[in-house]
């Protein structure tokens, strides 16, 4: 059996999964959540992503390997992100705020994807673990990860529900938030009013006030009966 660069069995024609950022498709199931979670943080975090400007599998040897081999689009665990802003070869097309956001979201996913920017490919992500790792990163991905603005989904509206039923009010923050705990929209939107009702939440809790339900934040909001 072929395999691509990262040893994933390589696909001649295109996985079933279309990512949505891309113009492309990428390996159904575990790969394609947690490049579903990468291209969305890196949209919000990072810069705007252009849908034009994108690939993901594409059945292809590496750009200069020698010997030739097959390359990690190949299998459909590869995405190419703003290829025209941030070209093979070149280096610091990212500023310096932006690779840590990179390096930050990239962590959040448990280090199974490499971003090309540690080897002159800033536009390139690839998945650079094994099926079992992979499954064990996604798996922890849709089960704790952290919630930020700009954020949507089921797990949103879990927290804007929980904020609404089960924070209390404190008179402290009556002129800020009201003081009758919150009264969100549940839309599923991780926005400037959820961030700032989080605040209060890490605030009255003793924790880190930045508005980012993380994993400390998500076990205290546990502990009054908020799941997300």
């Amino acid at each position: 059996m072929e395999t691509s660069n990262n040893g994933w069995p390589a696909l001649k024609n295109a996985p079933s999964y279309k990512l949505q950022w891309i113009n492309g498709n990428v390996l159904e199931g575990d790969v394609a959540t947690l490049f579903e979670y990468l291209c969305a943080q890196f949209n919000t975090r990072v810069e705007i992503i252009k849908k034009g400007d994108t690939c993901g599998w594409c059945y292809r040897n590496t750009t200069g390997s020698n010997p030739p081999k097959l390359s990690n689009h190949s299998s459909g665990t590869a995405v190419d992100l703003n290829a025209t802003s941030h070209r093979r070869g070149e280096e610091n097309t990212f500023s310096s705020a932006q690779v840590n956001q990179i390096r930050a979201i990239l962590s959040e996913l448990g280090g199974v994807i490499r971003w090309g920017g540690d080897y002159k490919d800033e536009m390139h992500f690839e998945i650079i673990a094994n099926a079992a790792k992979v499954a064990e990163a996604a798996k922890r991905l849709q089960k704790g990860a952290t919630l930020r603005r700009g954020d949507k989904g089921d797990r949103v509206s879990a927290l804007q529900n929980g904020l609404n039923n089960k924070f209390p009010s404190f008179p402290n923050d009556a002129k800020v938030y009201g003081g009758n705990g919150a009264k969100l929209a549940v839309d599923g939107s991780f926005g400037p009013q959820v961030e700032a009702w989080v605040k209060t939440f890490q605030k009255h809790s003793g924790l880190t006030v930045d508005g980012v339900a993380g994993p400390k934040t998500q076990e205290a909001l546990a502990k009054i009966g908020i799941t997300v």
